[in-house]
């Protein structure tokens, strides 16, 4: 019996450099019923740049579907890579991220196909700086009625290690620059059981740089707005808005 068709989302914007190391990660993988949709939205040169590593490795070439397009920002750049997409579950793997497990897909499908009441499936996490030193760990709650208990409190799920059913997929919010992975998880969650691998499966990169002062309040302002529409799902609403508060006066005042 066929295994059923993943489809891995690689949205990227101005990172020709940095995709190569996650579209390798995904040819490694030991589940072999894959196709890799690339979303670009980005300049010309990062255009160029992925049509010549495509056609440098041909073996690639069937299994990758690459888009350059006129989406702006990244929550319209993931829903273009989700129409294009013809399998019945997805996986997300960012272009600055790359997966260090052969096994991770055939885990998570394995998982997801004898547990049909859950509708997504993480992996833990380790964080590695510019030059793919591992510098930290990301261990994620694992169970779902843990998770669901500490949802509002904290995203339990790291984007480039999900997959998740497409059917239902919520889609993200187009109206945010930030969040939307947490929003979208938050939204399956009310309805549909979601779960991580205990095993770090997933390298996602730390980047060096300050962000603004404005993104900072920006990013707050738009959990708040998150936490709020979420209020009658789920516990610990007060404690998140608390929590909360405190980003706000970290992102306001100076150090």
């Amino acid at each position: 019996m066929e295994k059923p068709l993943v489809s891995v989302n690689i949205c990227t914007h101005n990172r020709a450099e940095l995709i190569v190391k996650a579209i390798e990660s995904v040819l490694e993988q030991d589940y072999l019923n894959l196709e890799i949709v690339i979303a670009d939205n980005g300049d010309d040169y990062t255009e160029s740049k992925i049509n010549k590593i495509i056609e440098d490795n041909p073996a690639w070439q069937e299994k990758i579907q690459y888009y350059k397009n006129d989406t702006q920002g990244i929550s319209e750049n993931r829903n273009f890579s989700l129409q294009k997409s013809n399998g019945r579950y997805i996986a997300v793997l960012d272009s600055d991220d790359y997966w260090i497990s052969p096994q991770k897909i055939s885990r998570q499908i394995d998982f997801l196909e004898q547990n049909p009441e859950y509708a997504l499936i993480g992996t833990n996490a380790i964080i590695v700086n510019s030059e793919d030193q591992k510098i930290g760990e990301i261990k994620n709650l694992e169970n779902n009625d843990k998770i669901t208990k500490k949802f509002l409190m904290k995203n339990h799920f790291v984007h480039s290690s999900v997959v998740f059913k497409k059917e239902g997929f919520p889609k993200y919010n187009e109206e945010i620059f930030i969040w939307e992975d947490y929003d979208a998880f938050l939204k399956i969650a009310r309805t549909e059981r979601v779960a991580n691998l205990p095993e770090p499966m997933t390298a996602y990169k730390k980047h060096s740089g300050n962000i603004s002062k404005y993104k900072k309040i920006r990013g707050v302002l738009t959990l708040e707005k998150i936490i709020k529409e979420n209020k009658e799902y789920y516990p610990n609403y007060f404690k998140a808005r608390f929590k909360n508060m405190g980003r706000l006066a970290k992102a306001i005042l100076p150090l």
